[in-house]
């Protein structure tokens, strides 16, 4: 189990979890995820920074939907993330 392509998600309901902001996030995330069985994809995404408008790209990360609650709480127990009602 671990990082899949998105694609193999495409018949299953998937929640995004988490943007990354940074490699060492993704990178963090990536080995919590992993270490604990989960199937994930990633995603690059446009995200708009400021209420001026700049956007950079960050690291989207998709789990199962019946598995959001359980990833989100698990990352946010190490720092990672932030919980938040969807």
């Amino acid at each position: 189990m671990g990082r899949v392509q998105i694609e193999d998600f495409s018949d299953k309901a998937i929640s995004r979890i988490l943007m990354a902001g940074t490699i060492e996030e993704a990178e963090q995330t990536e080995d919590i995820l992993t270490e604990n069985g989960i199937d994930y994809a990633v995603s690059l995404e446009p995200f708009v920074t400021s209420i001026f408008g700049s956007e950079r790209t960050d690291i989207a990360f998709y789990v199962l939907s019946g598995q959001e609650h359980y990833c989100r709480v698990m990352l946010a127990s190490k720092g990672i993330g932030f919980l938040f009602n969807s």
